[in-house]
C-alpha cells in the first residue's frame, strides 16, 4: 500500500493577499529531482535560494 503525503506552505496577510501551496505525493516515490530542478531553475535565473518552506500534516 502507498502512503500518501501532504505538504502545506501558505503566506500571506489576510485582506490584502494569501497565497496556499499543496503539493501532493506518493511517499516511495522520490521528489528530490523535482527539487533539483527547482534549484538549478533559481540558479539559471540569478535567483538567490530562498529556503522552501513546508509542514507536514498527518
Amino acid at each position: 500500500m502507498s502512503e500518501l503525503s501532504i505538504f502545506v506552505e501558505k503566506s500571506g496577510e489576510w485582506g490584502k493577499y494569501y497565497l496556499i501551496t499543496l503539493v501532493l505525493h506518493v511517499q516511495s516515490d522520490s521528489v528530490a529531482e523535482h527539487i533539483d530542478k527547482y534549484e538549478r531553475h533559481l540558479a539559471d535565473s540569478g535567483l538567490p535560494d530562498i529556503p522552501f518552506h513546508v509542514s507536514d500534516f498527518q
